[in-house]
Order: structure tokens, then sequence, then C-alpha cells
């Protein structure tokens, strides 16, 4: 077979021109073949592959609350070596720089609150109740008077 022959077939890749088109050149379009349609699923499958559109509400068992007081006090003493901080706070001052570095033995630093007002009980940084200041035996000590809801805990994290 020579040479001029042979018939020009563009390539795969070009696309023939509307010249070679129109101008009789009879040239094969290759066209794009695209994938098949996706098989439409079984009947029985239908509600298993696509997401149900309805809204069902939750169902859950009701707990009962089936231990006694001895069950649950055993579970709670691995927790009783636990150790916590306690802090007693009497009041609370602000003072520049200058007061503090002029403190000396029989200075008075006045503080926030009234001789009587209940003194602060802080568990691990948290407000957690209050009670007065007693002596015994040339210690001081703390009397509970008030402990915090849950709430009003809750409402003093991080003041402290």
């Amino acid at each position: 077979m020579a040479p001029e022959d042979k018939e020009e077939q563009p390539k795969p890749e070009e696309q023939p021109t509307p010249e070679q088109q129109e101008g009789g050149a009879e040239t094969e379009q290759q066209q794009p073949v695209s994938p098949p349609p996706p098989a439409e699923p079984a009947a029985d499958e239908t509600n298993a592959a696509v997401p149900s559109a309805e809204n069902h509400e939750a169902k859950f068992d009701i707990l009962e609350d089936t231990a006694d007081m001895s069950t649950k006090k055993q579970n709670l003493e691995f927790l009783y070596d636990i150790k916590l901080n306690v802090d007693i706070e009497l009041g609370r001052a602000e003072v520049k720089v200058k007061d503090i570095l002029s403190l000396k033995p029989g200075s008075v630093v006045e503080l926030n609150r009234l001789a009587g007002d209940p003194v602060e009980i802080i568990v691990n940084s948290r407000l957690i109740a209050r009670g007065e200041v007693i002596v015994i035996d040339d210690n001081f000590a703390v009397r509970v008077t008030d402990i915090l809801t849950p709430s009003e805990i809750v409402s003093t994290i991080g003041q402290y």
C-alpha cells in the first residue's frame, strides 16, 4: 500500500473541523461512550439503600433504681481516700504593689467582708458552702451554715 493510497483519518483524540464535516470528507466521528445507567434496585433492596424520610419517635426503656442504699455506699467507698483541696476564704482585698512592699509585722489588710459575715468554703476551686468561723481549743474552725445547690455551684465556676 502506497502512502498516498491511505486516507487521512483523524486521531481518536482529535475532533474533525466543521469544514471536514461539510466538505464531503468521509470521516467517521467517534462518539464518546457513556457508562450504562445503574441497575434499578430490587423491590426488597429499595428501603435498605435509601434512608427513609419519615421521622420516628425514639423509645427507651424506663430505668428503675434497683440498688438499695448499702449497694450505693459500696460503689462510692473507693472514692473515700481521695484527697481534695479545701480553702476557707475569709475575705479578699485589692492592694497596690506599693502597699504590699510596705507591709511589716503589725500591718493591717482590710478585707471586703464585715466581721460576722459567712466565710466561703471552696473545694477544688469551686465554692460549695458557706460557714462561720469559730474557735475550738485555740484553733480556728468553720461551722457549715449553708450548702450551695448544684446550680449555684455551676454559676460560681471560674470565680475561685
